[in-house]
């Protein structure tokens, strides 16, 4: 799509970046907007059941921490565009492994307290210690519910890493997109 604003416009790449995360942003608008409603709306029949759904705090705290979760897939994003340029093959790969990894996050399943099925315990605690959006996704939903992070050393380490991708991603992006617009 940018392939023509690349070669006929002299745009920043940065520029790039910043509408994608602005797309990005209003679209999370709207979906944290029905979370909202939804946790408001369902509160009632979760604290009859003993559950936290919703905490004025926590929601707050949980805007304040949902960039982590932005940074996550825009440092991936960014890291893999320059790629998708040259080989098309990239983002069709993207789009047919991500399906998949959906259910790999921690919000399809959670991790039994108790060794009912070990085997299964052991499976999804393997999945989940090796997936680094899975603790920022665990994090959030516990400041939205509960109002509180269930692991801040783990969450850091998680947005420094996710942060540094991201600047080894812009770097390389930085620096390709130019020669491949001039290329194309």
């Amino acid at each position: 799509r940018s392939k023509n604003i690349l070669t006929h416009l002299k745009v920043p790449p940065e520029a790039l970046i910043l509408s994608v995360l602005f797309r990005v942003l209003f679209n999370s608008l709207f979906r944290v907007a029905i979370m909202l409603a939804f946790s408001l709306f369902l509160s009632s029949t979760a604290a009859a059941a003993g559950q936290s759904s919703f905490s004025l705090p926590g929601f707050l705290g949980f805007l304040l921490f949902f960039p982590a979760i932005i940074l996550a897939g825009l440092s991936i994003g960014v890291l893999l565009a320059p790629f998708n340029v040259i080989y098309s093959d990239v983002g069709r790969f993207v789009k047919v492994a991500l399906i998949p990894l959906r259910y790999a996050t921690p919000v399809f399943y959670a991790i039994p307290a108790t060794a009912e099925n070990p085997a299964l315990q052991t499976l999804l605690s393997i999945v989940h210690n090796c997936n680094p959006v899975a603790f920022l996704l665990v994090n959030l939903r516990s400041l939205a519910t509960a109002g509180v992070i269930t692991d801040i050393p783990q969450t850091v380490i998680c947005v420094i890493f996710f942060f540094t991708v991201f600047l080894i991603g812009w770097v390389i992006f930085h620096l390709a997109i130019p020669v491949l617009a001039d290329r194309a």
